[in-house]
């Protein structure tokens, strides 16, 4: 018998997704079923046999309301995988869509979610956040697969200072929790399937002085 592998991680908002439902499903449309803790978020999935990519789904409240988050890996074997807001994010930016399609539909599964696909979105979204990831200590932290623990340092302070809202059309707005004005609640929309350029960060992606202090 093979070894049993394991996709593991945390579902969070900045808190976390309490009582979340968390499912995995494989390139070949295969599904499995990922108990996660009703309290911290935590979940666990065997995917002992599976075939790579995977996208991960996890439902359950989000802003006093149900939401579906989704994540995504390109490769196979025992793995952390966390499922956030900003990795819903990153998989809507892979597929130039609503991410939620992926999940019934394994050929696009199949034909966007490539390693190098993942590694240059992480890569577009880590330099536009570059100011908060600096400010919350998570200079370098993988978007996905990064330490988060709801509470924590790590991701979660993160997710606690930056508001990212996935369209139904793909397109995804970010905005600085800390440094938003009512005046101007979005200071980066991204055009379905379009990532982010260093060159057009804006500078209020970054904590006021203040907020990086405590």
């Amino acid at each position: 018998m093979p070894a049993k592998q394991t996709v593991s991680g945390v579902a969070a908002t900045g808190a976390a997704m309490q009582g979340a439902t968390v499912t995995l499903m494989d390139a070949a449309g295969k599904s499995a079923s990922c108990p996660a803790d009703a309290t911290t978020g935590s979940f666990q999935c065997d995917v002992t046999g599976l075939t790579a990519p995977f996208v991960l789904a996890a439902t359950g409240n989000v802003s006093d309301s149900q939401a579906t988050l989704i994540s995504l890996s390109a490769t196979a074997g025992t793995q952390t995988i966390n499922i956030t807001p900003l990795t819903n994010a990153i998989a809507a930016t892979i597929i130039g869509d609503n991410p939620t399609k992926l999940l019934a539909d394994s050929s696009l599964l199949q034909s966007k979610v490539t390693s190098s696909a993942i590694s240059t979105t992480v890569k577009a979204y880590s330099d536009a956040l570059a100011d908060l990831l600096s400010a919350t200590g998570n200079t370098g932290v993988d978007l996905i697969s990064g330490p988060l623990t709801a509470g924590a340092p790590g991701l979660d302070r993160l997710l606690d200072q930056v508001k990212i809202n996935v369209l139904p059309d793909g397109g995804v707005q970010l905005s600085s929790v800390a440094g938003a004005s009512s005046d101007t609640p979005v200071v980066l929309q991204l055009a379905p399937g379009v990532a982010p350029r260093p060159a057009t960060r804006p500078a209020c992606l970054a904590l006021p002085r203040s907020a990086a202090r405590r």
